[in-house]
């Protein structure tokens, strides 16, 4: 949905993530000023087990007759859980317990202030190395329910001729 780009803040010196969304998932302006207004609502999500969004911005590319939205993210600089279960197979029970406690503490906070995930898997779950040890982040809250309500993908014809739009949609 994205291309991730490392960078580095001019104020704070910190290093951040830039997502830039996929230019071929934006249909018209109007789509790319309804994505911003939703990413704009991750920046408002401030807890510990939740990466940090820090601005939504937009950037010209080429010729491309729009803006494209691109989110300035934490940058965590720990591994997700799916590259820790494809590497340790297993994950030691008080850690599962610590880890479950953390994401959920994160998805309740998200859900108090309006917001669902709606695309929680092991590689939108990562692990945040600091001073107390390991700390499971939880990325990209709210953003895959917009896209996958708002965004018609269009897939290749189908073999009579039709076209077929796919959603991802709960309900």
């Amino acid at each position: 949905l994205t291309t991730v780009y490392s960078a580095n803040s001019r104020f704070s010196r910190d290093e951040v993530v830039v997502k830039l969304l996929k230019p071929n998932l934006l249909v018209d302006e109007k789509t790319a000023r309804r994505f911003i207004k939703r990413a704009e609502q991750s920046v408002k999500l401030i807890h510990p087990n939740i990466a940090r969004t820090f601005a939504v911005l937009t950037a010209k590319r080429g010729e491309e007759p729009y803006l494209i939205p691109c989110l300035v993210t934490e940058k965590l600089n720990g591994p997700n859980l799916k590259q820790m279960l494809i590497e340790r197979q297993r994950m030691a029970p008080y850690l599962v317990a610590i880890n479950i406690i953390d994401v959920c503490s994160a998805l309740q906070y998200a859900l108090s202030e309006g917001v669902a995930h709606h695309d929680l898997k092991p590689s939108n779950i990562y692990f945040s190395i600091q001073a107390k040890g390991m700390v499971a982040k939880v990325v990209d809250i709210g953003l895959a329910e917009w896209l996958f309500r708002n965004l018609e993908w269009l897939a290749p014809p189908l073999p009579d001729g039709r076209t077929a739009s796919i959603y991802g949609d709960p309900s």
